[in-house]
C-alpha cells in the first residue's frame, strides 16, 4: 500500500504517524527530562519518489 501514512484518509494523521515524538510524550508522562540520549541516522530512508495525487 503505497504511501498510506501520509494521508489521514488511511492512517490517524501526522501526530500518530510521527513516531519521532513518542519521546516528547514519554517525557511529559514521566514528568522528567532525560539522563542520556543516543540517536543514528541516514540519508538514504525514504527518497523515492512521492506520489500524492492532489490530496
Amino acid at each position: 500500500v503505497k504511501d498510506w501514512n501520509r494521508f489521514n484518509v488511511n492512517s490517524g494523521g501526522t501526530l500518530v504517524e510521527k513516531c519521532c515524538h513518542f519521546f516528547d510524550l514519554m517525557r511529559l508522562f514521566a514528568g522528567s527530562n532525560p539522563v542520556r540520549v543516543m540517536a543514528s541516522g541516514a540519508m538514504d530512508f525514504n527518497h523515492k519518489d512521492e506520489v500524492y495525487d492532489g490530496r
